[in-house]
């Protein structure tokens, strides 16, 4: 695999009891070395957004306020985009750039409505994962699948995600863009 496919890892969490939301990207290279890492400040939607947003308010907040902006804010180059809250997918339409939900077989997959791909490494180091796209790009996943299962060989593809969590919650406690 060549040195110059990147990815972003790209995830959104809640904070103050689900009251505000706040975004992050990792991008990295293959070998998931960090080359740079952007969140967002807290998104806390008024009680007028929660009644006209309705059901969808999280979607918006996910998609518009954090996905697309953090996604314009790179610096950095990237082939892939990897989240795991399926409401990203979402975010696939208005973007050029793949973007794939990779999760564990434990976790619902019902929002994907397509079968999703299973990725296992075949050094046994880590859980297989599943794969799964926006419904208009479902081919995305057989054309990363080479590319993906070449990096999981050598790194979990969800061990990222994992410290995007702890560097949010850091950021949240030091009350980081308020």
């Amino acid at each position: 695999m060549s040195n110059d496919f990147n990815l972003m890892f790209l995830a959104a969490q809640r904070f103050e009891n689900g009251e505000a939301f706040r975004g992050a990207f990792l991008i990295t290279d293959s070998d998931t070395t960090p080359l740079e890492f952007r969140c967002t400040s807290p998104v806390r939607p008024s009680n007028l957004q929660k009644t006209l947003y309705g059901r969808i308010l999280e979607q918006h907040i996910l998609i518009n306020l954090i996905g697309l902006p953090l996604i314009r804010s790179s610096k950095n180059k990237f082939n892939l985009i990897l989240v795991r809250d399926p409401l990203f997918l979402e975010l696939r339409p208005q973007i050029d750039i793949p973007l794939l939900r990779i999760f564990k077989d434990t976790e619902d997959d019902s929002v994907t409505g397509e079968k999703p791909l299973l990725i296992a490494s075949d050094s046994g180091k880590f859980e297989p994962v599943l794969m799964a796209a926006h419904h208009e790009f479902v081919d995305e996943r057989e054309i990363m699948r080479a590319s993906l299962s070449d990096i999981f060989q050598r790194r979990s593809l969800l061990e990222p995600f994992e410290r995007i969590s702890i560097a949010l919650n850091q950021v949240h406690d030091q009350k980081v863009g308020e």
